[in-house]
């Protein structure tokens, strides 16, 4: 479960700094960094892809169904995760 992983990741960065701004701060940048990365990763994945689609009406048909299946899959894992617990 990732998301159990970045609120443990949280919690330590708050325990090992002092109360007070210091624990606010340390919890500002890490939330800060996890975005930076989701940027980063976002600008990685998604240039190629963008730079493909333009490529050729055929490349952006295929990106588009790839793309809707991939994410229709990873919703329904989404979904039964959430069931099951």
């Amino acid at each position: 479960r990732a998301h159990e992983g970045v609120w443990a990741a949280a919690a330590e960065v708050c325990k090992r700094r002092r109360p007070g701004t210091g624990r606010v701060i340390a919890l500002l940048a890490f939330n800060l960094g996890i975005e930076v990365a989701q940027l980063a990763f976002v600008a990685i994945v998604l240039g190629p892809i963008a730079w493909a689609a333009k490529k050729s009406d055929k490349a952006y048909a295929v990106i588009v169904r790839v793309g809707s299946a991939l994410i229709a899959l990873l919703a329904m894992f989404w979904v039964v995760e959430r069931i099951i617990g």
